[in-house]
């Protein structure tokens, strides 16, 4: 009787290993914040599992709001292993559009600025007067800005 309970005990361990190897290495949390175009531009990526979602913070470049903060929502985010593209609502008549690859970059801890990087292309959209809308398109680079490390309380 305790082969037998040994054995269904080792089948088991062997059936969760192998399921557990199927599936792969977790994930890493691509979690946090991005530089964007300019200096006090960013991009906050907020990942859980393959969902993801987040929002661009960046400065009005129109007549009626220039240097204004404006946040530009997702609508649409999508992570497919590093495969990452989303697309922002509208803000002033301006949205953007990503389509790119997220990973690791040069930094080699959290606290040094580029440990992750987005990189791929980058549209920009504009709603002109009437009902025009023109697109720039750019290749980018966007890095994971450092951890701040917590100061240990005395």
């Amino acid at each position: 009787m305790r082969m037998r309970a040994w054995g269904v005990a080792v089948l088991f361990g062997l059936l969760v290993g192998m399921a557990a190897a199927q599936r792969g290495p977790a994930q890493p949390d691509f979690s946090g914040r991005y530089s964007f175009l300019q200096d006090g531009e960013d991009i906050q990526l907020n990942q859980s599992g393959d969902k993801v979602d987040g929002y661009i913070t960046r400065y009005g470049t129109s007549e009626s709001d220039k240097g204004t903060m404006l946040q530009h929502t997702f609508a649409k985010a999508t992570l497919a292993g590093d495969k990452l593209s989303f697309t922002t609502n509208p803000v002033h008549a301006v949205w953007y559009e990503f389509n790119g690859k997220v990973g690791r970059g040069p930094a080699k801890t959290k606290a040094e600025d580029g440990y992750y990087q987005l990189v791929g292309t980058l549209i920009e959209h504009t709603q002109r007067e009437g009902k025009d809308v023109g697109s720039r398109s750019r290749e980018v680079t966007f890095k994971l800005f450092a951890e701040e490390a917590e100061v240990p309380k005395k």
